[in-house]
Parts: structure tokens; sequence; C-alpha cells
């Protein structure tokens, strides 16, 4: 007996913060979709995340600052859209960053970022009293900071748990614990995607599977995105008091994202070693220590949870997002450490490449052309 079959206007394989956007956007066109997740929606990369909404301490390359910028101006209304959605509340905070520069080396550090600073992500320079006017928690031997008030936050699965709501509530299919196997090309125009006990079938299908997207299966190899896994680990504490913190802290040493309620979260480490997401003693150590030379009140507080979450880097660590030579694959994956970030921006322009055939310029630098091989044949159908 074959497989069943299921068929959508547009099949999404992945269901992160970056696909179930995507399905949102979709569904609001009145397409038909089909959400594959491999294990539970949104329990992966995005909630592993801090939530951070801060283009500034991202790849500075100019194609990436605009896209990042134009993600950032759309993410109040994207939560307001939510909030009236569902009821639920993403937490959107304003507060902005605040670096402390604690050493020289550091303010030596940060003048190349304030050399590069982007038009649209302004920094203000801060004299150690300033830096202690604002946070009087921070560590006192802190010698200057400087302040991005455009840099804001949202509690990451918060905001998982109202976007996966809205999805479903506007007619979404999503379909739990069925990781994909392979993409394959039929006749007529029509893609298919295989899992072990079920095929779907889809006019377009976007590869949204984060660092697990280059391990699905295609005709021509070189087709598939050369993503990978980027290991980070965190820690949270309860602050006590609860208001102890109240900026984003982006130190050179960790950053420190206080959340609603008195939560901190620490993080994070960067480290390549495949799919391993063990949190370790070390790990936690390190960022134990940084935080605490930050921040040293923290010592008082209760270490509440470890995790990790594996990034999907790219080559570039840029996205990799837009359409394949494959006619009605896209991509929308490699997002590294911008996921969160990005993902308003790339759900409306991957919905306007879907629905009007063209690729908005502000994707056409994230194409996944830009890491095919020379010799490699176009794939046809």
């Amino acid at each position: 007996m074959g497989k069943s079959q299921r068929s959508a206007d547009v099949v999404i394989i992945g269901g992160g913060i970056i696909g179930l956007s995507i399905a949102l956007r979709l569904r609001q066109e009145k397409l038909s979709v089909l959400v594959l997740e491999s294990g539970e929606p949104g329990r992966e990369a995005s909630h592993a995340a801090a939530g951070l909404i801060a283009p500034k301490f991202e790849p500075a390359t100019e194609p990436f600052a605009r896209m990042a910028i134009a993600s950032r101006d759309i993410y109040p209304a994207f939560c307001v859209e939510l909030r009236e959605l569902t009821g639920v509340d993403p937490e959107y905070r304003s507060e902005g960053t605040l670096m402390p520069l604690l050493s020289a080396e550091e303010e030596r550090w940060a003048a190349d970022l304030t050399g590069s600073a982007d038009d649209s992500v302004p920094l203000t320079k801060l004299t150690r009293g300033e830096v202690l006017s604002l946070e009087p928690s921070i560590a006192p031997e802190v010698h200057s900071g400087l302040l991005v008030p455009g840099d804001h936050q949202v509690n990451n699965r918060m905001l998982l748990q109202a976007l996966l709501k809205a999805v479903e509530s506007l007619g979404a299919r999503i379909q739990r614990y069925t990781p994909v196997r392979a993409i394959r090309v039929r006749s007529r125009g029509e893609l298919l995607v295989e899992s072990d006990a079920t095929h779907y079938t889809g006019g377009t299908v976007v590869l949204s599977a984060g660092c697990w997207s280059h391990l699905i299966e295609m005709e021509d190899p070189s087709l598939r995105p050369p993503t990978r896994p980027v290991k980070g680990q965190m820690v949270a504490l309860q602050m006590e008091p609860a208001r102890l913190l109240t900026h984003n802290v982006h130190s050179p040493r960790c950053y420190l994202v206080p959340r609603l309620g008195g939560r901190v979260e620490v993080g994070s480490t960067v480290e390549e070693v495949g799919f391993n997401k063990r949190v370790t003693s070390g790990a936690v150590e390190k960022l134990l220590h940084a935080a605490l030379s930050v921040l040293p009140a923290l010592q008082d507080c209760s270490l509440i949870e470890t995790w990790a979450g594996l990034r999907p880097g790219s080559p570039d660590q840029h996205p990799i997002v837009g359409l394949t030579s494959v006619e009605g694959l896209l991509m929308a994956t490699g997002n590294y450490r911008s996921g969160l970030l990005m993902a308003p921006i790339t759900a409306k322009l991957v919905t306007e490449l879907i629905m009007t055939g063209r690729a908005p310029a502000l994707l056409e630098p994230f194409s996944p052309s830009r890491f095919a091989r020379a010799d490699a044949p176009l794939a046809r159908i």
C-alpha cells in the first residue's frame, strides 16, 4: 500500500519563529498552509533565544542592516497584532540596550562599534556616572558606557505561544512530530515532500527547518542550503528585587535580558559542536562568572533555569531566503542569531514573493543562489 498524501497551496517545512510567521501571513492571504514540524512547534532555536530585537549587535553589512532595521521597525505592530488576535501578550519592551564598559580594553573594543554605527541604529556615549544613573547595580568599577535606545526586546516564549495560537486560529494545519526526509520534483509543477508515514504536495514549498535544513534530501544535492548547528547555552536567574535591572545589558563579557516578573536571562556561548544540546557545567560557570562581574548583585539571586539551543548558522552568518532554481521551492533559513529579529520582515517579504512571483529588493542579497556551485546544473521540472 502506498503512502497517504495530503496537499496545500504552501507546505512549510519547519515550525519555528520564521516558519510560523510566514504561515500567519500566507493564511491572511487566504492560501491553504500546511506546516510540517519534526517536534513541537517553536521548541528549538526560537524557544532558546534571548528575545533581543537588536540590529546593532548582529553582523554589520549594509544589506543585513537594512533588512534588520526594517524588521525592528515593524516589530511593535507585529506584537500588538498578535496580542489582539490571541489575547497573549508577547511583552514587547523598549527600554533599549546598555553596554557598560568595565575596563580600558573594553573601551577600545567599543571604539570599533561606535565607528561603524549605522545612522538608523544610533549610539549614545555615556560617562561612568550616567551608566550608574541608568542602572545603579552595574559594577562600580565601570569606566563608561554606550546606550542603544533603538534596541528592544520581546519575550520570545510568549511570542511563540501567541504566534502558534494565531496561526492555528486562522486555519493553518500544523503537523507535529513529522520529520521531513526529502523534497522531490513531480510533473505538473508540483513538489512532493516526503516524511516517514505521509507524502505532502504543494505548488510552493518553503524550507525553514533551521540548522536541520541541509539534512533534507534533494535530487540535486547542490540545492541543499549550507546550514549548520551553532550551539548556544544560557542561564536564567530570579532577580531580588525584581527590578534590579531594567535595560537590556550587552557587555563584551555577556548579555543580560531582564523580563517582567524579575527573571533575567544570561547568554550566550557560541560552540561548534554539531547537534549536541547538552548543558555543561563549564559553560554555566563561565556565564555566571561573566554576569556577576557586570552585575555583582546577582550573587544573591536564585539560579532557576539552564538550557541550550542550536542556531542555524550559514557560511556568511546571513539568512538564506528566497527562490531556488526549482520552481516553487523557496528557502527561509540560516538566520544564525537573528531569526527572532528577522521574523516579521521575512514573513512579509516571503509572502510578497509567493503572491507576486518576484523577489523584493531587500531579499536579493540573501538569495540561496549565492552559495550555488558555478558548475552545478540548474534543476528542471
